[in-house]
């Protein structure tokens, strides 16, 4: 009697399996949906404070003092920051929904114009920012190696912010058949016990500065994406540096 009623429970369970898969599928779809209307009213309210910050900047800078200055450069940089967060936050939710067409990308190129769409940001930090000119040419989707390069330049602009002489290099060394690349900065480094939870979601190493803990994860998982993996080492400058390496068909046309 009481086989047949176990029977009978995993026969009901079983036929309950493709409602509850629909009703679970459905909550995705309206939480992705609902994460998508936030996200864009989010970066509409933050764009608008990092327009008009930039007007009061740029055309009233006689009204303000030095003081008043320095405080208006840092809700411009902390806008950027919040903005950097909401791509990141887009990234998680809806990771492996998007088509992902790879092209011919140059590295150093691209690593140029995510400097220039931060140089206020850069400028701020006075950092000195070295890109190698031997970078390889890769086969990537371009969106996602900017989001890798963007988190990552703006984790060692954070990491430099107290250093003496702020500093970040971009450059790579030949393995195998393959490459690694490197971002390495002049701040005060990852204790090892630390460099693999860094990686994790919302994981801050320094809570002194702003962020999500999303960004680095965001990295890991467009390095992992192309078959690849990242880590820390001790940097040459001083500080951490951000190693990074892909599969091989990123390497091949």
């Amino acid at each position: 009697m009481s086989n047949t009623r176990k029977r009978d429970r995993a026969g009901d369970s079983t036929d309950d399996f493709p409602v509850q898969r629909e009703e679970l599928l459905t909550s995705i779809r309206s939480l992705r949906e609902y994460s998508a209307a936030l996200t864009h009213e989010l970066r509409g309210s933050v764009g608008s404070l990092k327009g008009f910050t930039e007007i009061l900047m740029e055309e009233y800078p006689h009204v303000l003092d030095e003081r008043g200055l320095h405080l208006l450069e840092r809700v411009w940089f902390n806008a950027g920051q919040l903005d950097l967060i909401i791509k990141n936050l887009e990234d998680i939710s809806f990771e492996g929904q998007e088509n992902q067409p790879r092209e011919a990308v140059e590295p150093a190129d691209m690593a140029a114009q995510v400097l220039e769409a931060h140089a206020e940001q850069i400028r701020q930090a006075r950092v000195e920012v070295i890109i190698s000119k031997n970078l390889p040419t890769l086969w990537i989707n371009p969106t996602k190696l900017w989001r890798l390069l963007e988190n990552l330049f703006s984790n060692a602009v954070k990491a430099v912010d107290e250093a003496a002489k702020p500093v970040i290099n971009f450059d790579c060394r030949p393995v195998g058949t393959g490459w690694v690349f490197f971002i390495e900065d002049s701040g005060s480094g990852i204790p090892a016990i630390k460099r693999e939870s860094v990686f994790n979601l919302f994981q801050r190493f320094d809570q002194n500065h702003s962020g999500s803990g999303v960004g680095l994860t965001v990295a890991r998982r467009i390095v992992e994406f192309y078959s690849g993996r990242i880590w820390i080492e001790d940097g040459s400058l001083g500080g951490a540096r951000f190693c990074f390496s892909f599969g091989p068909e990123v390497f091949n046309s």
